[in-house]
Order: C-alpha cells, then sequence, then structure tokens
C-alpha cells in the first residue's frame, strides 16, 4: 500500500507542490515510475519514523506528508496553511483558527477542529518541544465548531509564529500513531509507503498534473550525488540548506547545457558571530574593525561561486517585513586585537570550512590574525558550550525559521530543561536578549515589526554579528523533468504547469 504527502525539504525539507509540464520520455510511458528525488535526510525513511512528535525521520520527508496550521509566504510573512484565517482575542491571550473545509486526511477522516486539537494536545507538555515557547503558555485548546479551532494562553504571546514548525505542528490525524507503528497519517499532497523492495514510495493523492510517484533517495554531506545525476541514478537533486553540494561544481552544471538548474534567492543568513563576554572580541571596537574588514563580494566569489546574495540584516532580503541594516561608518572607533583570534569552524560543513579559508588571508590584510580551530562531533560541541573560540561562522534556519524562531532560538533565554534546539554559547548580549523576550510576548504582527527595527539597529550600533550573504536555493534536473519553481522557503520545490503557472 501507498500513502501520501505535500512538499520536499527542511532543516530543514523541501516542499513538493504539484504540476508536472512534462514527463522524462521513461515517465511519460509509464506513470507508475517514481521520480527519483536526491535530497539529504536522516536514512531512517521508513513510515515509522515520520511523526511528527519527534525529530526523526527527516524534516524534507514530513514536510511531504504533513501540513502546519500556518506558514510563511514568498514575502516571509505569515500566511494560511490548514488555516485559511485567524483572529487574535483577549489581548493576545486567544487566538481562533478557521480551517479550510473539505480538507481530509490519508485515512479519508476529515480534517476538524476536533483533529486538530488531538494533535495539539499530544505535543504541547512534552518538553522536547519546549523550543517552541508558546508551547509554556499555552492553557486550553478546544473546538468551537467543527472549522473553528481555539487556543488560550496565559498571556499576551506570539503564538503563530511557532506554528510554522513542521516538528511538532506538522497535524497528524486522530489515527495516527504517537509511537512504535507505521500509521503516520497526515494531509499533506503525497502519502508513503515501502515497495515490495523496500524503497520509500510516495504517491500523491490528487489529480493535478505533476509527478505521481516519489522515490526519495537521501545522501550525506561530502556524498557524490552530482555524478549520481550524471550516472542517471536520480533525477533530481536539491542542494540542502547547509550547502551540502559542491557550489564550483554547481557553478559549473549551471553553465552547462547537459541538465536544468534552477535556482532562487535563500533566506538562510551566514553570518560571523563573536565570543561577548569577555577576550578581544568583548570589545566593540574590535569586532568593528573585523566587520570592516570582510569583502562580500570576495566571499561570494570565493566560498559560494556567485550562488549567493550578499545579505548585512539579521533577515535575508526576501523577507520583507525585517528592516535593512545600517551601514557601517568608517573606521572610527576600531581596534586591532592584541593577538590572534580563534574561529572555531565545523569540519563536517564544507560551507564553514571554505569560508574559515577565506577569512583568514582577508581579516590578515587588515591586520587581524585569525588561526582556524576544525573540530567536528563532540569536541565541537564541547568547544562551543565552553566558549573556547573568538569568532564562529552560523547560519540562521531560514524561511519558514526566519526571521522570528531563529531569533528565539538564538538569543533568547533557554528553557530550563533540555529540548530539540537547546543551545548554549557566549555570543548573547543582554541587551537584545531583553528585546527578543519582548518580541515574545508581542502577539500583533506589526508590533514585531517595530521591535525588528530596534534589535536590528542594536546588531548595527554593536556589531553583534555580521550577516554576510544568504545563499541561492539551487535544484539540478534531468532534462525533460517538468519546469521547476523555486522561492526562498528552504523546504519548498515545485513544479509549474504547461502554462508557466503553478497550480
Amino acid at each position: 500500500m501507498v500513502t501520501r504527502v505535500h512538499c520536499i525539504v527542511a532543516l530543514v525539507a523541501v516542499a513538493m507542490v504539484s504540476g508536472c509540464a512534462s514527463w522524462p520520455h521513461d515517465l511519460k510511458e509509464a506513470h507508475d515510475v517514481p521520480l527519483r528525488i536526491a535530497l539529504t535526510a536522516r536514512p531512517d525513511l521508513a513510515p515509522e519514523h515520520l511523526s511528527t512528535l519527534g525529530y526523526g525521520g527527516g524534516f524534507e520527508t514530513k514536510t511531504l506528508v504533513f501540513e502546519t496550521l500556518v506558514t510563511r509566504d514568498m514575502q516571509g510573512r505569515l500566511a494560511p496553511g490548514l488555516a485559511h484565517h485567524w483572529s487574535v482575542d483577549d489581548g493576545g491571550r486567544r487566538v481562533v483558527f478557521t480551517l479550510r473545509s473539505g480538507q481530509r486526511f490519508h485515512d479519508g477522516s476529515p480534517v476538524d477542529a476536533a483533529a486538530v486539537a488531538a494533535h495539539f494536545r499530544r505535543w504541547v507538555d512534552r518538553p522536547e518541544h519546549a523550543w517552541l515557547r508558546s508551547a509554556a503558555h499555552i492553557t486550553g485548546i478546544h473546538a468551537i465548531s467543527e472549522q473553528e479551532l481555539a487556543i488560550k494562553l496565559d498571556e499576551p504571546w506570539a503564538l503563530l509564529p511557532d506554528l510554522v514548525a513542521i516538528n511538532p505542528g506538522g497535524v497528524m490525524a486522530p489515527g495516527a500513531s504517537v509511537a512504535g507503528a507505521d500509521r503516520w497519517i497526515g494531509s499533506g499532497r503525497y502519502e508513503p509507503s515501502v515497495g515490495d523492495d523496500g524503497t520509500l514510495i510516495y504517491r500523491r493523492r490528487d489529480r493535478a498534473r505533476g509527478p505521481r510517484l516519489l522515490e526519495i533517495i537521501p545522501y550525506e554531506v561530502g556524498d557524490d550525488v552530482l555524478g549520481r545525476l550524471e550516472r542517471d541514478e536520480v533525477d533530481v537533486v536539491v542542494d540542502d540548506w547547509a550547502g551540502g553540494l559542491d557550489r564550483a561544481r554547481l557553478a559549473d552544471i549551471e553553465r552547462g547545457d547537459e541538465f536544468d538548474v534552477r535556482r532562487a534567492s535563500g533566506s538562510a543568513v551566514v553570518y560571523v558571530s563573536f565570543r561577548l563576554e569577555d577576550g578581544p572580541t568583548s570589545a566593540v571596537a574590535v569586532r568593528r574593525a573585523i566587520a570592516t574588514s570582510l569583502d562580500r563580494t570576495v566571499l561570494l566569489d570565493d566560498v559560494e561561486h556567485g550562488l549567493a546574495t550578499a545579505c548585512r540584516a539579521w533577515a535575508a532580503p526576501t523577507v520583507v517585513d525585517w528592516p535593512a541594516a545600517r551601514s557601517p561608518s568608517g573606521s572610527q572607533g576600531m581596534a586591532l586585537p592584541s593577538h590572534s583570534l580563534r574561529l572555531l569552524i565545523d569540519g563536517e560543513s564544507p560551507r564553514q570550512v571554505a569560508l574559515g579559508g577565506a577569512l583568514v588571508p582577508m581579516l590578515a590584510s587588515r591586520g587581524i590574525p585569525v588561526d582556524v580551530v576544525t573540530l567536528v562531533g563532540e569536541p565541537l560541541r564541547l568547544a562551543t558550550e565552553r566558549g573556547n573560540y573568538d569568532l564562529r561562522v552560523e547560519q540562521t534556519w531560514g524561511v519558514p525559521y526566519d526571521p522570528y524562531l531563529s531569533l528565539v532560538a538564538r538569543f533568547a533565554d533557554e528553557p530550563a530543561a533540555g529540548t530539540a534546539a537547546t543551545r548554549r554559547d557566549f555570543g548573547v548580549d543582554a541587551r537584545i536578549a531583553e528585546l527578543v523576550e519582548r518580541l515574545q510576548r508581542t502577539p500583533d504582527e506589526a508590533g514585531r515589526v517595530v521591535l525588528a527595527q530596534r534589535i536590528q539597529e542594536l546588531i548595527d550600533e554593536h556589531v553583534l554579528l555580521v550577516p554576510l550573504y544568504a545563499p541561492d536555493r539551487m535544484v539540478v534536473a534531468r532534462r525533460g523533468v517538468a519546469p521547476i519553481h523555486l522561492d526562498h522557503d528552504v523546504y519548498r520545490v515545485s513544479w509549474m504547469d504547461e502554462d508557466g503557472g503553478l497550480p
């Protein structure tokens, strides 16, 4: 038996949203032949690992199977998902969602308010989900009517930005198993099943144009997945959020005509962060000297081979409501460090390794010596937790998690108990932490935009971090696969219809 799904890739996931203009020749003749999609995903992709109440199985595949109440649009604003409308009342202590009518889960049961309420009750009290800070403030979840759901909070809180997260916000049907079985039932466009040969296949439920069957082929950073494409072992390769594909090779492929290469401006921002508590980078004058020494044009060429967009703000330029950064003002108030700085690099990240190689000579030419410390696994985690660094390279999560969830995870006080997103670092300024705390307690989006302006001004004035660029989203496909559409959502890849539009 085969089941259904909605989209592809995430932290993050890629959403595959319908519509295919022309099939590869073999698929024209045999619609039961899956379209082979290669993406970075964990190997535990079987249906029994697809619960949105856990963090295994891969975000990519879960966004094919499940839908969230709200999502973010191509401008980075909150947008309808399973809910087509919502209202905030009682001063931000109550949110009422109106669900789209006629929606059904894979097992045929209705996606109604009672089903969504049942899903929410499954996760709000589980400690691993406390990285969504609204979970600690939800006091009631109930169905007002068949299509209306009310969520009550103990104080005004920004609930909506939390609900874009596929884990745990992807709504599972009441008949879905919580653990230990294979009944992961969502409402997405595709449904997963295991073939006779053990292959995980996703079948589309609706009759819209587009791939009827998808075969998910996971790859890990460092795998020669582009070689597999060239050997006709896969049909489509999706680059991941962290830049797992060789960017130089992608640039070469884009210049050729053998494959169809699509790209779009990305939303995950690569940035340099600092140890702020003590040491040389605790001085804003040193941080300012570092910031003014970084040439984004060179980094885009040398590290990303032109497949990125320069960025100076916390959120990418595609997130329209996030304010622009203020340009640095000359060399006033700058100071050089008295000894070499430690740049901590994740040795398993090709992007970070390449950035380390580019940043060292760039800073050295401005009189700022830097030693690269490359670590992986547990040593890297311990060095980060203990603050054994002066500089780090980090990356926001991108839309739909940016700008809000990345900001909260990076700067807000951590929950008392460990969560799925627990982190410990020495690069959190008390002033920005206070503003992010206020941001969480601001239910209306307009109010959050005002606070975002203050947060960006604080980042600029005190050089709390240095945004560098937002890597482009990249997809490479065999010729003959339908035209592909990308936007800045790190999870979404869509097939366009015969008129070039999206169904």
